[in-house]
């Protein structure tokens, strides 16, 4: 009869822990296989402690205003289109001279369901048209789940963005931008990604349309939401073609519109439109000082 109650016992052990997904990353805490999948919004999840966010101090001032953040202005798209006939952009611009572009292209799987199905599960928290509370819901949660994982040496490894998905967002600087940017292009986003280079170093990140009138709707939502002191924390730079203004989505700012990386030169790419350019500090420099410097002062903002 002991027999028979160890037996039993034994399976009531086992089945517990296969009720708890157990496995070799178990830490005590009963995680759900697929937390894109649980009904509660994201914000949601941050307001019960149902989350634990890797950037506690972003969302420090979002854990005290709840839901009192004003309604996420949407993201205009007739202004999406960059003006590539009268920019004067061709082949022969270094970076066509590359297979980056190319590689991008193929990265930035937005069509796949894996990434759209992610996308839109977190664009819900504010639905309605493409809007900036979908832009931020999307970055809040890759940067909260995101490990730094370097590629292989000797190896540039761009991974698609649903593969990234499947890796449980583990990566390094550019699948952390394919990824952002492939989440926003399903949704109906238009981004770059730009290689930035230093003389110590080099860094991709990607930078997300928004279009040309939205200015002062886009400071009080990213003050109220991060808790921002000042104009010069939202970080945009305005584009003198098409008068779009690209707000940085780097990982190293932890919100959008966060400093930029301190580059010297680089490429940008803009996968959609399967085009690129070559730029440098002061080309950027000169080409927006009409509008102001080329990270934002405050005079963009009405």
């Amino acid at each position: 009869m002991s027999v028979y109650f160890r037996t039993v016992r034994v399976l009531l052990v086992v089945l517990v822990v296969v009720a708890l997904g157990c496995n070799g990353n178990y830490n005590g805490m009963n995680k759900p296989k697929d937390p894109l999948k649980d009904t509660l919004s994201f914000v949601e999840g941050v307001m019960k402690s149902d989350l634990t966010p890797r950037n506690p101090e972003v969302f420090q001032k979002l854990l005290e205003i709840k839901r009192q953040l004003p309604e996420p202005p949407a993201i205009p798209k007739k202004t999406f289109y960059e003006g590539w006939k009268t920019r004067g952009n061709s082949r022969k611009d270094l970076c066509y001279q590359y297979s980056t572009l190319a590689t991008l292209i193929e990265a930035c799987d937005y069509d796949s369901s894996t990434v759209r199905n992610a996308a839109v599960r977190l664009a819900a928290n504010n639905p309605g048209e493409y809007n900036l509370g979908q832009m931020c819901d999307v970055f809040d949660y890759a940067l909260m789940k995101w490990d730094y994982v370097n590629d292989p040496l000797g190896l540039e490894y761009v991974a698609q963005a649903s593969e990234t998905m499947e890796l449980e967002f583990k990566g390094d600087c550019d699948d952390f931008a394919v990824l952002i940017a492939s989440m926003l292009m399903s949704i109906g986003g238009d981004i770059r990604i730009n290689y930035a280079y230093n003389d110590t170093s080099g860094h991709a990140f990607v930078e997300a349309n928004l279009g040309g009138s939205v200015k002062s709707k886009v400071l009080r939502y990213l003050k109220d939401r991060y808790g921002l002191n000042s104009l010069s924390d939202v970080e945009v730079r305005v584009d003198p073609v098409s008068k779009n203004v690209w707000l940085n989505m780097d990982w190293f700012a932890t919100h959008p519109g966060g400093q930029y990386f301190p580059y010297t030169n680089g490429q940008r790419f803009y996968p959609f439109d399967r085009k690129c350019e070559s730029f440098t500090y002061s080309s950027d420099s000169a080409r927006y000082s009409k509008y102001g410097p080329w990270v934002n002062d405050g005079s963009w903002f009405e």
